[in-house]
Protein backbone atom coordinates (compact mmCIF):
# COMPACT_ATOMS: atom_id res chain seq x y z
CA UNK A 1 0.00 0.00 0.00
CA UNK A 2 0.92 3.28 -0.37
CA UNK A 3 1.64 5.92 2.21
CA UNK A 4 -0.56 8.41 3.07
CA UNK A 5 -0.31 12.50 3.43
CA UNK A 6 1.41 11.66 6.89
CA UNK A 7 3.87 9.33 6.62
CA UNK A 8 1.93 6.31 7.58
CA UNK A 9 -0.40 3.87 5.54
CA UNK A 10 -4.39 4.17 4.77
CA UNK A 11 -6.58 2.71 7.52
CA UNK A 12 -9.71 1.12 7.55
CA UNK A 13 -12.92 3.04 9.32
CA UNK A 14 -11.88 1.31 12.41
CA UNK A 15 -8.20 2.29 12.12
CA UNK A 16 -6.34 -0.93 11.15
CA UNK A 17 -3.95 -0.89 8.85
CA UNK A 18 -5.03 -2.04 5.27
CA UNK A 19 -2.38 -4.60 2.94
CA UNK A 20 -4.89 -4.15 0.52
CA UNK A 21 -5.24 -1.55 -2.47
CA UNK A 22 -7.20 1.15 -3.30
CA UNK A 23 -9.98 -0.34 -5.86
CA UNK A 24 -9.09 0.02 -9.41
CA UNK A 25 -11.63 2.87 -10.09
CA UNK A 26 -10.47 5.24 -7.62
CA UNK A 27 -6.54 4.54 -8.50
CA UNK A 28 -4.93 7.69 -10.98
CA UNK A 29 -3.95 6.43 -14.17
CA UNK A 30 -0.25 5.97 -14.36
CA UNK A 31 1.96 8.23 -16.36
CA UNK A 32 2.96 5.92 -19.59
CA UNK A 33 6.68 5.73 -19.51
CA UNK A 34 7.47 6.49 -22.81
CA UNK A 35 5.87 10.42 -22.31
CA UNK A 36 7.79 13.30 -21.34
CA UNK A 37 6.88 17.02 -21.10
CA UNK A 38 9.66 19.04 -23.41
CA UNK A 39 9.68 22.58 -22.59
CA UNK A 40 12.11 25.64 -24.42
CA UNK A 41 11.23 28.76 -23.06
CA UNK A 42 14.15 30.04 -23.87
CA UNK A 43 13.02 29.17 -27.58
CA UNK A 44 9.65 30.76 -27.09
CA UNK A 45 11.55 33.61 -25.35
CA UNK A 46 14.09 34.28 -28.26
CA UNK A 47 11.48 33.87 -31.07
CA UNK A 48 8.68 36.89 -29.12
CA UNK A 49 11.50 38.89 -29.22
CA UNK A 50 12.88 38.50 -32.84
CA UNK A 51 8.99 39.32 -33.72
CA UNK A 52 9.17 42.54 -32.03
CA UNK A 53 12.63 43.36 -32.97
CA UNK A 54 13.47 42.15 -36.78
CA UNK A 55 9.78 40.53 -37.61
CA UNK A 56 7.91 43.36 -37.26
CA UNK A 57 5.15 42.67 -40.28
CA UNK A 58 4.46 39.59 -38.56
CA UNK A 59 3.01 42.06 -35.69
CA UNK A 60 -0.51 43.37 -36.07
CA UNK A 61 -0.56 46.19 -33.78
CA UNK A 62 1.49 49.46 -33.67
CA UNK A 63 1.75 51.96 -30.70
CA UNK A 64 2.92 55.56 -31.97
CA UNK A 65 4.48 56.64 -28.52
CA UNK A 66 5.89 59.67 -26.96
CA UNK A 67 6.99 63.26 -28.81
CA UNK A 68 9.16 61.68 -31.05
CA UNK A 69 5.92 59.60 -32.60
CA UNK A 70 8.23 56.39 -32.50
CA UNK A 71 6.40 53.56 -33.75
CA UNK A 72 6.38 50.51 -31.59
CA UNK A 73 4.87 46.72 -33.04
CA UNK A 74 2.94 44.42 -30.70
CA UNK A 75 0.46 41.01 -31.11
CA UNK A 76 -3.02 41.95 -30.55
CA UNK A 77 -3.82 38.64 -28.43
CA UNK A 78 -0.56 38.88 -26.27
CA UNK A 79 -1.20 42.25 -25.15
CA UNK A 80 -4.97 41.36 -24.53
CA UNK A 81 -4.05 38.13 -22.61
CA UNK A 82 -1.22 40.07 -20.18
CA UNK A 83 -3.16 43.27 -19.63
CA UNK A 84 -6.77 43.29 -18.60
CA UNK A 85 -7.04 47.11 -19.36
CA UNK A 86 -5.42 46.26 -23.10
CA UNK A 87 -7.60 43.53 -23.41
CA UNK A 88 -10.71 46.22 -22.82
CA UNK A 89 -9.41 49.09 -25.34
CA UNK A 90 -8.40 46.29 -28.03
CA UNK A 91 -11.23 44.41 -28.24
CA UNK A 92 -14.05 46.57 -26.84
CA UNK A 93 -16.62 47.43 -29.55
CA UNK A 94 -15.92 51.31 -29.35
CA UNK A 95 -12.66 50.84 -30.48
CA UNK A 96 -12.56 49.76 -34.26
CA UNK A 97 -11.48 46.57 -34.76
CA UNK A 98 -9.97 47.75 -38.16
CA UNK A 99 -7.77 50.07 -36.29
CA UNK A 100 -4.54 49.10 -36.05
CA UNK A 101 -2.55 51.77 -34.30
CA UNK A 102 -3.20 53.86 -30.62
CA UNK A 103 -0.95 56.91 -29.92
CA UNK A 104 0.48 57.13 -26.49
CA UNK A 105 1.84 60.46 -26.13
CA UNK A 106 1.93 60.20 -22.38
CA UNK A 107 5.05 57.54 -22.42
CA UNK A 108 8.91 57.17 -23.65
CA UNK A 109 9.59 55.12 -26.23
CA UNK A 110 12.61 53.41 -24.53
CA UNK A 111 10.30 52.40 -21.33
CA UNK A 112 7.67 51.33 -23.63
CA UNK A 113 9.61 49.57 -25.67
CA UNK A 114 10.49 47.51 -22.55
CA UNK A 115 7.19 47.10 -21.68
CA UNK A 116 6.00 45.74 -24.50
CA UNK A 117 9.19 42.98 -24.40
CA UNK A 118 8.25 42.34 -21.20
CA UNK A 119 4.43 41.56 -22.37
CA UNK A 120 4.98 39.38 -25.14
CA UNK A 121 8.25 37.24 -23.92
CA UNK A 122 8.71 37.96 -20.36
CA UNK A 123 11.94 39.33 -19.47
CA UNK A 124 12.64 43.20 -19.02
CA UNK A 125 16.01 44.75 -18.92
CA UNK A 126 15.63 47.30 -16.40
CA UNK A 127 17.86 50.05 -15.85
CA UNK A 128 17.80 53.36 -13.04
CA UNK A 129 16.76 55.55 -16.07
CA UNK A 130 13.70 53.52 -17.04
CA UNK A 131 12.45 51.30 -13.83
CA UNK A 132 10.17 54.23 -12.12
CA UNK A 133 8.67 54.56 -15.65
CA UNK A 134 8.54 51.35 -16.08
CA UNK A 135 6.69 50.84 -12.38
CA UNK A 136 4.22 53.29 -13.86
CA UNK A 137 3.36 51.18 -16.77
CA UNK A 138 2.58 48.66 -14.78
CA UNK A 139 0.20 49.59 -12.78
CA UNK A 140 -1.62 51.90 -14.92
CA UNK A 141 -1.82 48.62 -17.12
CA UNK A 142 -2.76 46.29 -14.57
CA UNK A 143 0.71 43.66 -14.90
CA UNK A 144 1.11 42.69 -11.24
CA UNK A 145 4.23 40.51 -12.09
CA UNK A 146 6.02 43.14 -13.87
CA UNK A 147 4.89 46.22 -11.02
CA UNK A 148 6.67 43.28 -8.72
CA UNK A 149 9.42 42.89 -10.16
CA UNK A 150 10.31 46.88 -10.79
CA UNK A 151 9.40 46.83 -6.72
CA UNK A 152 12.10 44.83 -6.03
CA UNK A 153 14.44 46.28 -8.29
CA UNK A 154 13.99 49.70 -6.56
CA UNK A 155 14.00 48.06 -3.13
CA UNK A 156 17.89 46.53 -4.03
CA UNK A 157 19.05 49.79 -5.66
CA UNK A 158 17.55 52.37 -3.09
CA UNK A 159 19.90 55.19 -2.24
CA UNK A 160 19.40 58.76 -0.54
CA UNK A 161 19.15 60.31 -4.32
CA UNK A 162 16.60 58.02 -5.34
CA UNK A 163 14.65 57.09 -1.79
CA UNK A 164 12.22 60.33 -1.62
CA UNK A 165 10.82 59.36 -5.26
CA UNK A 166 10.45 56.28 -4.41
CA UNK A 167 8.54 57.10 -1.62
CA UNK A 168 6.23 59.45 -3.57
CA UNK A 169 5.81 56.45 -5.73
CA UNK A 170 5.05 54.35 -3.31
CA UNK A 171 2.56 56.28 -1.99
CA UNK A 172 0.80 57.25 -5.22
CA UNK A 173 0.59 53.09 -5.85
CA UNK A 174 -0.46 52.43 -2.26
CA UNK A 175 2.22 50.13 -1.67
CA UNK A 176 2.30 50.11 2.10
CA UNK A 177 5.64 47.44 2.18
CA UNK A 178 7.58 49.70 -0.32
CA UNK A 179 6.48 52.64 1.56
CA UNK A 180 7.46 51.57 4.93
CA UNK A 181 10.77 50.58 3.27
CA UNK A 182 11.14 53.80 2.14
CA UNK A 183 10.61 55.47 5.12
CA UNK A 184 12.91 53.84 7.55
CA UNK A 185 15.64 54.06 4.24
CA UNK A 186 14.70 57.85 4.30
CA UNK A 187 15.11 58.26 8.54
CA UNK A 188 18.27 56.41 8.62
CA UNK A 189 19.85 58.68 5.44
CA UNK A 190 18.24 61.47 5.99
CA UNK A 191 21.37 63.58 6.45
CA UNK A 192 22.73 62.21 3.08
CA UNK A 193 20.12 64.27 0.88
CA UNK A 194 16.66 62.31 0.81
CA UNK A 195 14.63 65.79 2.54
CA UNK A 196 16.54 68.47 -0.25
CA UNK A 197 14.89 66.18 -2.81
CA UNK A 198 12.52 68.23 -5.49
CA UNK A 199 10.20 64.80 -4.93
CA UNK A 200 9.65 65.35 -1.12
CA UNK A 201 7.47 68.69 -1.95
CA UNK A 202 5.09 66.19 -3.58
CA UNK A 203 4.58 63.92 -0.64
CA UNK A 204 1.24 64.37 1.23
CA UNK A 205 0.89 66.15 4.48
CA UNK A 206 0.55 63.31 6.60
CA UNK A 207 3.79 61.56 5.94
CA UNK A 208 5.92 64.64 5.97
CA UNK A 209 4.48 65.00 9.50
CA UNK A 210 5.23 61.40 10.42
CA UNK A 211 8.79 61.69 8.93
CA UNK A 212 9.56 64.77 10.23
CA UNK A 213 8.24 63.72 13.94
CA UNK A 214 9.88 60.42 13.78
CA UNK A 215 12.48 60.02 16.69
CA UNK A 216 14.26 57.85 14.45
CA UNK A 217 15.12 61.09 11.91
CA UNK A 218 18.95 61.15 11.21
CA UNK A 219 18.76 65.11 10.41
CA UNK A 220 20.15 68.02 12.03
CA UNK A 221 17.53 70.79 12.81
CA UNK A 222 18.47 73.52 9.67
CA UNK A 223 17.74 70.78 7.22
CA UNK A 224 14.61 69.98 8.53
CA UNK A 225 13.61 73.90 8.37
CA UNK A 226 14.60 73.79 4.94
CA UNK A 227 12.96 71.01 3.73
CA UNK A 228 9.73 71.99 5.44
CA UNK A 229 9.95 75.62 3.90
CA UNK A 230 10.42 73.99 0.52
CA UNK A 231 7.50 71.96 1.21
CA UNK A 232 5.05 74.94 2.40
CA UNK A 233 6.23 76.89 -0.75
CA UNK A 234 5.67 73.98 -3.42
CA UNK A 235 1.96 73.90 -1.47
CA UNK A 236 1.15 77.83 -1.72
CA UNK A 237 2.23 77.50 -5.56
CA UNK A 238 -0.30 74.71 -6.12
CA UNK A 239 -2.75 76.60 -4.45
CA UNK A 240 -2.85 75.16 -1.09
CA UNK A 241 -2.31 75.77 1.96
CA UNK A 242 -0.67 73.31 5.10
CA UNK A 243 -3.24 72.36 7.50
CA UNK A 244 -0.74 72.66 10.79
CA UNK A 245 -1.45 69.15 11.63
CA UNK A 246 2.28 68.28 12.57
CA UNK A 247 2.33 69.09 16.33
CA UNK A 248 0.50 72.54 15.87
CA UNK A 249 1.92 76.04 15.27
Amino acid sequence: AMPSENGGYPTSPCGRKESCSPPKTLEEPEASPSAASIRDESAVCAAMLRLLREESELCDFTFIVGEQRERLPAVRAVLAVRSPPLRSMLYDPSFRMAQREAELPQWTPRAFRVFLEFLHAGIAEVDAETVLELMRLAHYWQVEDLMEYCTAFLSEHMSPDTVTTLLSEAVRFDDDSLRDRCKEFLLANACLGPLRSPAFSTLPEWLVCELLSDSSLNADEWDVYEAVKAWIAVRRMRGGEPERTCGGG
